[in-house]
């Protein structure tokens, strides 16, 4: 039963709205690894894109084997936004992009930059992620406009960044990136839970330094103290990886389902 207020809408009548999100699908060619009769077969694989009013989409990032499939995917991701218990982030950026023709864009050492220049560099920025600000993480060259964006390489493009920021950024300029963790960090704001994203905590005003006694939980994200942690021999720390409240809601959650059968 679809009864209460759409989230997305904000309309009273879940059911028979005529609600703002609509989904496509999208067709895409990959070659086969196999040859038939000396030529190469092409398959297809189909990817579903929730939309709404404003322009901002959410592109499922498991490809289906079939056009149904994938319709089935996005009718369950359009009612999982109206009921406000979808663990995605609609957003205005996308990834979409073409190599240049010749193939992937040449390496060159920047002009300027040796290692003790590198060092110094990276005090400027304490240390820290560009990003998502965390510090004691191996740093990495970052360009902020991708050399394959047209980017230029040189001092002046260039920035530290940690190995997660820098591979979830991908080929997305600093400020696309930047509007990307935006949504996200609204979509937290709002529904108050991390997104079903292994780069959740990597948000920058998000993720904050353990102090000692403190431990973050591998559910809710939470920084909480030794106390709210169950035992659990099997872990270097010798505690558990979720909170006993989590651990409380999952049981009470699992029983539910049992006393339903």
């Amino acid at each position: 039963m679809l009864m209460g207020r759409c989230k997305a809408c904000e309309s009273r009548n879940l059911r028979s709205h005529v609600c703002k999100l609509s989904f496509d699908i999208r067709t895409t060619s990959h070659p086969s690894r196999y040859r038939s009769g000396g030529r190469r077969r092409f398959y297809k694989r189909y990817h579903d894109v929730v939309r709404d009013h404003s322009g901002r989409f959410y592109i499922c990032p498991k490809p289906h084997a079939s056009h149904s499939d994938a319709e089935r995917c996005a009718r369950s991701t359009v009612r999982q936004l109206q009921r406000g218990k979808a663990r995605v982030a609609l957003t205005s950026i996308t990834r979409e992009y073409r190599p240049p023709p010749g193939g992937a864009t040449p390496r060159a050492p920047i002009p300027g930059l040796k290692p003790e220049a590198w060092t110094a560099f990276k005090a400027i920025y304490d240390h820290r992620c560009y990003y998502c600000g965390a510090k004691g993480l191996k740093l990495q060259i970052e360009h902020r406009v991708p050399l394959a964006r047209g980017g230029a390489n040189d001092l002046d493009n260039i920035i530290p960044a940690c190995a997660p920021c820098n591979l979830r950024k991908g080929t997305l300029t600093d400020e696309e990136f930047f509007t990307l963790i935006a949504d996200r960090q609204r979509y937290v704001a709002e529904h108050n839970r991390p997104l079903g994203s292994p780069f959740a905590e990597d948000l920058r005003g998000l993720r904050q330094e353990a102090q000692r006694g403190e431990k973050r939980c591998a559910k809710c994200n939470r920084l909480l103290a030794y106390d709210a942690f169950g035992e659990d021999r099997r872990t270097p720390d010798r505690m558990a990886a979720r909170c006993r409240g989590c651990l409380d809601k999952e049981a009470a959650r699992l029983a539910a389902r049992r006393r339903s059968r």
